[in-house]
């Protein structure tokens, strides 16, 4: 929870109510409210993993990775739901939305948060009822179509001089009725929009921040970034994390809060502010659309230690109309995979700003599907993995990869990843492993789909894979095998107590709180119907590959004669769940 500063919560005290926080003048328009949009800590309620660093949509770590047209919003004539059910087959769970964007012509019909009159002008303290449905709309089809919304609520874009920008902006002397002072035509309004001295234009700043999260104050699957591309000062930024914080303390309720700042400076006072929840490290410290993977999966892995989840609201190489060729669809896919095992996640945009031509959503504005299958592969890949939380970029474990590709490696106690991009072929290498059997997997990042599943063993802390020949890219996965056990006595009779007695052989240390021991928690379960708890297994005491027995006896079962499925599933005190299935006999009384 945030702690905004004193003098803010004394401003707020009289303005903010207990439930319905927002102020609004007399005479205003407002918008209802909504009702709870992913259904409370359900399937879409997006908040952060308890080390800091990690996504966790419906209680589960994730990465999410996706796309859509940013100013989907702002187009009265797009469909919001259209756009949303495009992206669900893909597993594209993240969209970055601009509630506010000039770059659309007037030809385009956008839509503004605010009333318009018949000059032409608006008036920012009367809210337009039809944006905000439309927005609410916006936060439910998404919801059901299982993606966050990336919500901006200022861009710094549409306040440049041009024709198209600020010259538009609602917020300009000459499109208001509020007598605002700030640049006319022609000028860029930077820096005066960010002057927090001026009482009047931060106050209907502050009128439309606070009903933008009365709208919001219910969805659970909603990321707020303060404004796009930010070089302004960092006492505006503050202005609105206190602002955030007070509403948290109004609503007893965590509201995700991230910022797009655009040089080192303002990336450091992010790093350092407790409320930033999350880091965008697109255009900080400089753009990432001219780096280089390796520079990406750098400056990636050198914010880690903020301890703060990792994203970027753009990429790059932008998969829309102006370039739809293989080469860019490549390289987006390659930028989305290096952030992956940098430990970020990524939000791109398919949209073509310069002339406006997409304006209803897919599919009528869909280049080709293999944009939508980019997503999925790296989706679908991540949501195998066995240890999201623990996972972390290792380059030091990477001995060798094939000649000629760029490669990246991260790894957690339990598993090891490599994405390859090629072409290429021959051998991965690693080194610095636990020795023990392993299985290896093989994925197609392109077709999305896993290509083959082997087993090895690691000697010595060293692997070596043989790759097939690829054209474009690889993925590989190790994972290490798990707490195993084998059923040492499977025969007897019905009736009688059932003992019975397991081996248990660990290969990767399982003592992940730190106490000298293992401890497995879990259950025996004879055909769904008998169930015995286990508190905990002893011998305590126990070393990485060591072996140890334990005898469980159950009461008696009354089981007819015939073959049955014992399900051994158990759970260690590091969270890891290890199932097996059993077949045993019981015979005739």
């Amino acid at each position: 929870m945030r702690r905004p500063s004193l003098i803010h919560q004394l401003a707020f005290a009289g303005v903010f109510a207990s439930v319905a926080f927002l102020w609004t003048p007399t005479g205003a328009a407002q918008s209802g409210t909504i009702d709870r949009v992913g259904n409370g800590p359900g399937p879409l309620a997006v908040s952060i993993s308890s080390d800091g660093r990690h996504l966790v949509l419906g209680g589960v770590p994730t990465v999410l990775f996706g796309q859509g047209d940013w100013l989907g919003l702002v187009k009265g004539p797009f469909d919001l739901h259209r756009e949303a059910a495009w992206y669900a087959p893909y597993l594209g769970r993240i969209t970055r939305v601009e509630v506010i964007n000039t770059i659309v012509p007037d030809d385009g019909t956008p839509v503004y948060p605010w009333v318009r009159g018949i000059d032409g002008r608006f008036d920012l303290t009367q809210f337009d009822p039809a944006f905000w449905s439309r927005l609410q709309d916006m936060i439910a089809a998404n919801a059901a179509s299982g993606r966050v919304l990336l919500l901006q609520m200022f861009d710094e874009v549409g306040l440049e001089r041009g024709s198209n920008r600020w010259d538009h902006h609602p917020f300009n002397p000459s499109r208001n009725v509020n007598g605002l002072s700030l640049p006319g035509n022609g000028r860029d309004a930077v820096p005066e929009f960010y002057d927090v001295a001026n009482s009047h234009l931060l106050a209907l700043q502050d009128l439309y921040v606070r009903h933008l999260l009365l709208t919001v104050r219910n969805a659970d699957n909603v990321i707020l970034e303060i404004v796009n591309e930010y070089t302004g000062p960092t006492p505006w930024l503050q202005h609105w994390i206190d602002l955030v914080g007070t509403a948290e303390q109004t609503l007893g309720r965590n509201l995700l809060l991230t910022n797009m700042s655009c040089n080192a400076s303002l990336q450091s006072f992010e790093v350092a502010n407790a409320g930033i929840d999350l880091l965008d490290v697109w255009h900080a410290p400089t753009s990432l659309r001219n780096a280089t993977l390796s520079e990406i999966s750098q400056r990636f892995v050198g914010l880690r230690s903020a301890n703060k989840p990792l994203i970027t609201g753009r990429i790059g190489p932008e998969p829309d109309l102006t370039d739809p060729s293989p080469t860019n669809r490549f390289l987006a896919r390659s930028t989305f995979w290096t952030i992956f095992l940098a430990g970020g996640a990524a939000a791109t945009t398919k949209e073509d700003s310069s002339d406006n031509r997409i304006l209803y959503g897919p599919p009528l504005y869909d280049v080709d599907a293999d944009w939508e299958r980019m997503i999925l592969g790296v989706s679908q890949f991540s949501a195998s993995m066995t240890d999201l939380v623990g996972l972390a970029p290792r380059a030091d474990i990477l001995v060798a990869s094939p000649p000629g590709t760029t490669t990246f490696a991260a790894a957690s106690r339990r598993e090891v990843i490599a994405y390859s991009r090629g072409p290429g072929g021959g051998n991965l290498a690693f080194g610095g492993l636990a020795d023990g059997d392993v299985t290896v997997r093989l994925y197609d990042p392109a077709g999305a789909r896993w290509l083959s599943a082997s087993r090895d063993v690691v000697v010595g802390g060293s692997l070596t894979i043989a790759l097939p020949p690829y054209s474009e890219d690889i993925a590989v996965q190790v994972l290490v095998a798990p707490l195993s056990a084998t059923l040492i006595a499977p025969m007897h009779v019905a009736r009688q107590p059932v003992r019975l007695q397991f081996v248990f052989v660990d290969r990767n240390g399982t003592d992940r709180n730190g106490d000298g021991h293992t401890d497995l928690h879990g259950s025996l379960r004879f055909d769904s119907t008998h169930v015995l708890t286990i508190e905990a297994l002893e011998p305590r005491a126990m070393i990485t590959r060591t072996a140890f027995t334990e005898t469980w006896t159950l009461p008696p079962l009354r089981l007819p004669a015939g073959v049955h499925v014992l399900e051994l599933a158990v759970r260690t005190n590091g969270g890891e769940r290890v199932g097996q299935s059993f077949r045993f006999v019981t015979l005739a009384q």
